[in-house]
């Protein structure tokens, strides 16, 4: 109950931004934000990623509440994502009472409203931030080794859920269908997304049994100089020192990776808008016809970004039958008498990193695509085709990093003594959850000693893992929103109305570095798997 519990906040989270990322840009636009200024906008979500969630992460990891590390963390975060949301949909009203109030002219007006949206933004990109880290942090703190791959497939299930139902939405007139003929489409989707979120954070932390620390304890004793900038900073470092070159190597495939997906995420649904008008608005067509083929090219997108749902929620799916079929055969089959049996984990990794790989070549592939597409009808299939290389990446480097962090807390528990461990302030709740649960893994030896260990493991410093991890995402999406505002700005000095659709073919480089990157990645793998047999 605990994981179906715990993951289903991912689903919650992800209907934010599937509203966010399927009608943000679109929504901006509609408000008189110039293109070239609604990435400089969308900026405000990596900067966030970059400084706030390590942040986060090491405050978390040295918090030792009644409540739990991470939980605290979710649901203060989910508050104010609610709160940023409400807001971010009510800027037309918001900047029209203020105008009225200060009686501002026209540009004060316009001036106001990217004010108003450049804040609202920031906030809920800011408020995401510890929502996003404690969840994924709680998933690693909670699933011993063994389980972590299946925590990691239904977090990837339930963002996959979560798109579907926010895409969905979109392409239903809710005004008519909630009785709010009062409201716009896109708040309507917010209020939507709002109660999705409210009740996955809602049933996750109140199921979820949290350890907390024990402030006698050494692991305390040892985070207490984790406080203020200096301390924090000094925490990130140790955490980077720390870490496994594999979960390096994976935050250095998530650097080209999401280079590459920035410009798709936030400018996908507009491209596929393009497409569709064109053929469709005459140059005799009055105001209202015009507006009426632009809200039906807004449904375009959105059903373009549902089918990359639907696609990413089938990978998803198809990703774990195939993990866990591979586990099994290799476990069965590979090894000989003399040999320890190959690492379960690690065979699941090495499988992992090899999908990953093939997953970032489909990506650039399907890019390539943009220099041939000239109708919406063929944009549909090929955003098919992105969301199965996107099921991957929304699954493989969590649980990459989750097997790892695993890997380096149980094989620390034969040398730490119970007394500097954290101490469970609910007790015995990892006895009696998911019992059945345990039985649906394939080549899994979860017998008493493995238990005990988990118990007494050292306690990993998820938190701070996690954000250096979203560092190595919102860095280079930070890199891509100022090549993709360059590019905006130069199209538009040129008078071509291309630029989107350039952002997109320039995301093929680091779509190849990226699978190159992996390569690496599956290689350092075999190398394990290797010295492992020889064992």
């Amino acid at each position: 109950m605990a994981l179906y519990a715990v993951t289903s906040i991912c689903g919650g989270l992800q209907m934010i931004w599937s509203v966010v990322l399927a009608n943000g840009t679109p929504y901006l636009l509609s408000l008189g934000l110039p293109a070239s200024l609604t990435a400089l906008t969308w900026m405000a979500g990596p900067l966030c990623g970059i400084f706030g969630q390590p942040i986060f992460g090491v405050l978390s990891d040295n918090h030792a509440g009644k409540y739990g590390r991470r939980r605290p963390f979710i649901l203060l975060g989910a508050v104010c994502v609610m709160l940023s949301v409400v807001c971010l949909a009510s800027i037309a009203p918001l900047a029209s009472a203020i105008s009225t109030i200060f009686a501002l002219s026209e540009s004060a007006h316009d001036t106001l409203v990217a004010l108003l949206a450049l804040a609202t933004i920031l906030a809920l990109n800011l408020s995401i931030q510890p929502l996003q880290m404690g969840m994924r942090a709680l998933i690693v703190d909670l699933f011993p080794q063994t389980r972590q791959s299946r925590a990691n497939t239904w977090a990837s299930y339930w963002v996959g859920c979560g798109n579907i139902v926010g895409y969905s939405s979109g392409l239903v007139t809710l005004p008519q269908m909630l009785r709010l003929r009062s409201w716009t489409q896109f708040q309507c989707l917010c209020l939507v997304a709002c109660l999705a979120l409210c009740v996955t954070v809602g049933i996750g932390c109140a199921v979820v049994k949290e350890k907390r620390m024990c402030k006698s304890s050494s692991s305390w004793r040892r985070r207490e100089g984790s406080v203020g900038v200096a301390g924090i900073y000094r925490r990130l470092r140790g955490t980077y020192a720390n870490m496994s070159s594999r979960t390096r190597s994976v935050c250095t495939v998530q650097f080209f990776s999401w280079m590459a997906w920035f410009p798709f995420l936030y400018y996908g649904s507009t491209y596929a808008s393009e497409l569709f008008v064109p053929g469709h608005v005459e140059q005799s067509a009055t105001t209202a016809a015009t507006a009426a083929v632009h809200h039906l090219a807004t449904r375009v997108g959105t059903l373009g970004f549902l089918s990359f749902a639907c696609a990413s929620l089938l990978a998803s799916i198809s990703l774990h039958v195939m993990v866990a079929s591979s586990s099994s055969l290799t476990l069965s089959s590979s090894s000989p008498p003399s040999s320890s049996l190959l690492s379960p984990s690690l065979i699941r990794s090495r499988t992992i990193a090899r999908i990953w790989t093939l997953s970032h070549i489909a990506h650039a592939l399907a890019l390539s695509c943009t220099f041939l597409l000239h109708s919406w009808r063929l944009a549909v299939p090929v955003y098919f085709y992105i969301g199965l290389s996107f099921g991957a990446t929304q699954f493989a480097p969590f649980a990459l990093i989750g097997l790892d962090c695993a890997r380096t807390a149980s094989s620390s528990a034969s040398v730490i003594s119970p007394t500097a461990t954290d101490v469970d302030s609910q007790g015995g709740e990892d006895e009696d959850e998911d019992e059945d649960e345990d039985e649906e893994v394939e080549g899994e030896d979860e017998g008493e000693e493995k238990e005990k260990a988990f118990k007494t493991r050292r306690q990993v410093d998820a938190g701070a893992i996690m954000g250096l991890h979203n560092i190595a995402i919102s860095a280079p999406q930070l890199v891509a929103a100022g090549m993709c505002a360059i590019v905006l700005a130069l199209c538009k000095a040129l008078g071509s109305e291309t630029g989107i659709v350039w952002c997109l073919r320039l995301s093929v480089v680091p779509a190849v570095a990226a699978a190159w990157q992996s390569r690496r990645l599956v290689k350092s793998y075999e190398d394990a798997e290797a010295r492992d047999y020889e064992k």
